[in-house]
Protein backbone atom coordinates (compact mmCIF):
# COMPACT_ATOMS: atom_id res chain seq x y z
CA UNK A 1 0.00 0.00 0.00
CA UNK A 2 0.52 3.69 -0.28
CA UNK A 3 2.83 4.93 3.02
CA UNK A 4 0.30 6.65 4.94
CA UNK A 5 -0.33 5.91 8.57
CA UNK A 6 -4.16 6.01 8.60
CA UNK A 7 -3.82 3.58 5.42
CA UNK A 8 -1.54 1.09 7.03
CA UNK A 9 -3.53 1.09 10.39
CA UNK A 10 -6.26 0.57 7.92
CA UNK A 11 -5.36 -2.51 6.53
CA UNK A 12 -4.14 -3.86 9.73
CA UNK A 13 -7.15 -3.09 11.70
CA UNK A 14 -9.21 -4.90 7.96
CA UNK A 15 -7.13 -8.40 7.88
CA UNK A 16 -5.50 -9.17 11.41
CA UNK A 17 -8.22 -11.70 11.91
CA UNK A 18 -7.79 -13.54 9.17
CA UNK A 19 -4.15 -13.97 10.39
CA UNK A 20 -3.92 -14.12 14.28
CA UNK A 21 -6.37 -16.18 15.77
CA UNK A 22 -7.85 -15.24 19.28
CA UNK A 23 -5.92 -16.83 21.46
CA UNK A 24 -2.28 -16.19 19.95
CA UNK A 25 -0.41 -13.22 21.06
CA UNK A 26 1.22 -10.94 18.72
CA UNK A 27 4.24 -8.28 18.29
CA UNK A 28 5.48 -5.83 15.76
CA UNK A 29 8.10 -5.44 13.82
CA UNK A 30 8.44 -2.44 11.92
CA UNK A 31 11.70 -1.84 9.36
CA UNK A 32 11.68 1.75 8.20
CA UNK A 33 14.35 2.59 4.77
CA UNK A 34 14.04 5.71 3.01
CA UNK A 35 11.06 7.17 5.02
CA UNK A 36 11.52 9.42 7.97
CA UNK A 37 7.84 10.30 8.43
CA UNK A 38 6.50 7.89 9.46
CA UNK A 39 6.46 8.03 13.02
CA UNK A 40 7.84 4.67 14.71
CA UNK A 41 5.94 4.63 18.23
CA UNK A 42 2.77 5.97 16.84
CA UNK A 43 1.94 3.57 13.78
CA UNK A 44 2.87 0.80 15.87
CA UNK A 45 0.58 2.16 18.55
CA UNK A 46 -2.13 2.59 16.30
CA UNK A 47 -1.64 -1.08 14.41
CA UNK A 48 -1.83 -2.55 18.04
CA UNK A 49 -4.42 -0.82 18.97
CA UNK A 50 -7.43 -2.68 17.11
CA UNK A 51 -6.53 -6.27 17.88
CA UNK A 52 -7.16 -7.74 21.42
CA UNK A 53 -4.87 -10.15 21.19
CA UNK A 54 -2.01 -9.95 24.27
CA UNK A 55 1.50 -8.64 23.01
CA UNK A 56 4.62 -10.69 23.76
CA UNK A 57 7.24 -9.13 22.42
CA UNK A 58 9.98 -11.66 23.16
CA UNK A 59 7.91 -14.90 21.72
CA UNK A 60 4.85 -13.91 20.09
CA UNK A 61 3.00 -16.93 18.08
CA UNK A 62 2.27 -14.21 15.18
CA UNK A 63 4.63 -11.34 13.91
CA UNK A 64 2.66 -8.57 12.10
CA UNK A 65 5.43 -7.14 10.10
CA UNK A 66 5.57 -3.65 8.44
CA UNK A 67 8.01 -2.97 5.95
CA UNK A 68 8.40 1.12 4.67
CA UNK A 69 10.08 1.32 1.79
CA UNK A 70 10.12 5.33 0.86
CA UNK A 71 6.26 5.99 -0.44
CA UNK A 72 5.41 1.97 -0.12
CA UNK A 73 4.92 -0.34 2.12
CA UNK A 74 4.28 -4.15 2.99
CA UNK A 75 2.23 -5.45 5.69
CA UNK A 76 2.82 -9.84 6.20
CA UNK A 77 2.00 -11.81 8.82
CA UNK A 78 4.21 -14.74 9.48
CA UNK A 79 4.71 -17.03 12.29
CA UNK A 80 8.27 -17.42 14.33
CA UNK A 81 9.46 -20.41 12.24
CA UNK A 82 8.70 -18.76 9.26
CA UNK A 83 12.25 -16.90 10.20
CA UNK A 84 14.94 -18.36 8.71
CA UNK A 85 18.13 -17.82 10.35
CA UNK A 86 21.95 -18.57 9.12
CA UNK A 87 24.21 -19.42 11.90
CA UNK A 88 27.41 -17.60 11.17
CA UNK A 89 30.47 -19.88 10.13
CA UNK A 90 32.97 -17.97 12.15
CA UNK A 91 32.47 -17.15 15.59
Amino acid sequence: CETHQNTIAQIVKDSYKKHINNDESFRIKLNRRRNDLIDRDSIIEKCAKPIPNPVDLENADKILRIEVLGNMTGISYIQKNDIIRIEPKFH
